[in-house]
């Protein structure tokens, strides 16, 4: 919860970390609280910037992907082609 100043900060804190290891292309599925984070990243933004929350809500993929515990595979695969990584078996 982020109902005091130490919640708000670890929340952002997480939010960052967690934007940090995507960024960088670490793997972030095994991370066990992904789901967490990103549900407390939502209601963050819907006191943030309620109009933005609704437009983020109509296109945020994360909770099909992420429920369908393959489809991120696809979509990693996509970007280490991109940049040239070949793929994660072979790093």
């Amino acid at each position: 919860s982020f109902s005091d100043r130490h919640g708000l900060h670890k929340l952002l804190d997480d939010v960052r970390n967690l934007r940090n290891r995507a960024y960088h292309l670490e793997p972030i599925f095994a991370q066990t609280d992904i789901a967490d984070i990103h549900g407390q990243a939502l209601k963050l933004l819907q006191i943030l910037d309620p109009r933005l929350a609704e437009i983020v809500r109509c296109i945020d993929r994360f909770p099909s992907v992420f429920d369908s515990g393959t489809g991120w595979q696809a979509y990693r695969d996509l970007l280490f082609d991109h940049y040239g990584l070949g793929t994660l078996g072979e790093q």
